[in-house]
């Protein structure tokens, strides 16, 4: 959690895995805050709270986004929440929404977040990740549940949402190591796009973070039928 330390780190992962696009979720960085040394930004979603100390480490959440220096991509945002809990992207003709839930969040405002990411995307493909800290159980091999991930599976098959789907990884499984366990709290959920080498870095804490750095490949494809053989 938290950039602070760990940017040297996080470059150095991104260059190594020739990455063009990645984002980080729970920055905890301020408005103001450069990253200096991590690519070239186009997101820097804050959370400030006056009951926090301004411009220190407890100033909570937060989402970054940041392309590879040297590899433009087109980058318009479509929505950003008032509660700075997400953004929504056009990258390139694909819709790319990231957010940061935590577990204090009402777990109605991650549903709120995906009815708004359906409308907004429409007809276009749709990759929305991030920590929702939802725990989906078999669903995504979790051996846990929770109120949030229950809430998302029912998301998952209401008529309007058939086209979108939890994507499972190639390598790896685990997104969070914490002395209570490990988890699966950072998920996938992709509409026509089509996922490739998609890898949780188990081993690879990125300076003492309690999650993984997940990374894939996107395509657009044509539209598939949900599979419910992976349920």
């Amino acid at each position: 959690c938290g950039l602070s330390g760990k940017i040297d780190l996080i470059t150095e992962f991104q260059v190594e895995n020739d990455i063009d696009l990645f984002f980080v979720t729970e920055t905890f960085q301020t408005e103001t805050k450069t990253h200096r040394g991590l690519g070239r930004p186009f997101l820097n979603l804050t959370k400030p709270d006056n009951r926090n100390i301004t411009g220190g480490r407890r100033v909570t959440g937060g989402v970054a986004g940041f392309q590879r220096p040297g590899n433009p991509l087109r980058t318009q945002t479509l929505h950003t929440d008032y509660d700075a809990n997400y953004s929504i992207q056009n990258i390139e003709g694909m819709i790319i929404a990231i957010g940061y839930f935590s577990p204090s969040t009402d777990d109605q405002k991650l549903i709120d977040f995906l009815n708004k990411v359906r409308i907004i995307a429409g007809e276009l493909p749709c990759v929305i990740l991030g920590d929702f800290n939802a725990r989906l159980g078999e669903l995504n091999g979790d051996h846990s549940t929770n109120v949030r991930g229950r809430k998302l599976k029912n998301w998952l098959i209401e008529e309007a949402n058939l086209d979108f789907q939890v994507e499972l990884p190639a390598r790896g499984k685990w997104t969070t190591f914490a002395s209570g366990g490990m988890g699966i709290t950072d998920i996938v959920i992709t509409k026509d796009v089509n996922i490739g080498d998609y890898t949780i870095w188990e081993d690879n804490g990125l300076g003492g973070s309690d999650h993984r750095p997940l990374t894939f490949n996107v395509g657009k494809e044509a539209r598939r039928e949900r599979e419910f053989e992976r349920w």
